[in-house]
């Protein structure tokens, strides 16, 4: 069997390396196709004075306990470093400000957490949420996380502390946010509250999650996230290694086209041997707009139901 996988970044690579038992038991030929002069895609290391340091994606979630298993199996256990455990700064009214501690990303409860980020009126606004007139919160629904923020607790909540904090991870402001989908256990702790047949507001929302958390134990806590001592190359170019496929870099697939009598792909494109045999199977690990138009022949539907789907852009800037 021949399998082809177009996208050499992290879903890429990860496909090639699940694939790699499939590949050697029925001795089968993978192919991956990067359009760059690397592999990786968005993680990027790079070589700085004081050691390699990421441009992209530098850490993961330490309690996604299926990553930490992932990364071990890969041999990669003894690679795993913990932050330093400096406080994150956000750069706000002309200055860096400690980053508010507690709440739910920049939401607080109460406005002591970011009293130093806003204005006095800010501050007394947030603290009398709870007396307000309740949200006309529907279970399930989901609404913009910015405007209902900017209603209960007003601009500066948003504009000096949630977006800087949303928009590290989405590339976007919070207004054009759902609750749901970028916040979920705030989605859900309105929700609990309107079943429960209780007063929804936003400070009574946030603050139910926060007596939710289990409380901080006498020992060693454990770190949120985890990274890799010599930045998140050591992961894919593991992946890459033991994936034990043939990787081509400055290989940019132009089209994918399947051939139904004999059930085969063709991929064609710049740097693809024109007279390359067709593939069996095809994994594309594009982005949503690249993997749309390399599938307009050969799988239209799914390419019309990708089309939609738009991205954002970000800039990261490393200073040596």
């Amino acid at each position: 069997m021949r399998i082809a996988i177009v996208g050499a970044g992290l879903a890429g690579l990860t496909a090639a390396y699940e694939l790699r038992e499939v590949a050697a038991a029925e001795d089968s030929q993978v192919d991956v196709f990067e359009a760059s002069d690397r592999i990786g895609g968005k993680l990027f290391t790079v070589p700085f004075n004081d050691g390699p340091v990421d441009l992209g994606a530098e850490a993961f979630l330490a309690r996604r306990e299926d990553a930490v298993e992932f990364f071990t199996e890969l041999g990669l256990a003894e690679s795993l470093v913990e932050p330093s455990g400096k406080s994150s700064l956000v750069y706000s009214g002309g200055e860096l400000q400690n980053l508010p501690r507690g709440g739910v990303m920049g939401i607080p409860s109460t406005s002591a957490p970011i009293a130093h980020l806003v204005s006095e009126d800010t501050a007394r606004k947030i603290n009398a949420e709870a007396d307000a007139v309740a949200i006309n919160w529907t279970v399930g629904e989901d609404r913009s996380i910015g405007k209902l923020v900017r209603e209960r607790y007003g601009d500066e909540v948003v504009d000096r502390v949630v977006s800087s904090l949303l928009g590290g991870v989405y590339s976007c402001l919070a207004d054009d946010l759902g609750i749901r989908a970028t916040v979920p256990q705030l989605a859900e702790a309105l929700d609990a509250l309107t079943e429960a047949g209780e007063k929804v507001t936003l400070s009574g929302a946030v603050s139910r999650i926060e007596q939710s958390r289990p409380a901080p134990s006498d020992g060693p806590s454990k770190p949120v996230f985890n990274a890799f001592a010599g930045g998140y190359a050591e992961l894919y170019e593991m992946l890459a290694e033991k994936s034990g496929a043939d990787i081509h870099l400055d290989t940019f697939v132009s089209g994918i086209t399947f051939e139904a009598k004999t059930s085969t792909y063709t991929i064609v494109g710049q740097g693809v041997p024109g007279d390359a045999e067709p593939y069996d199977r095809v994994i594309v690990a594009t982005p949503a707009p690249t993997t749309a138009r390399l599938l307009s022949k050969a799988a239209p539907e799914a390419a019309e139901a990708l089309k939609p789907v738009k991205l954002a852009s970000s800039a990261i800037v490393g200073f040596k």
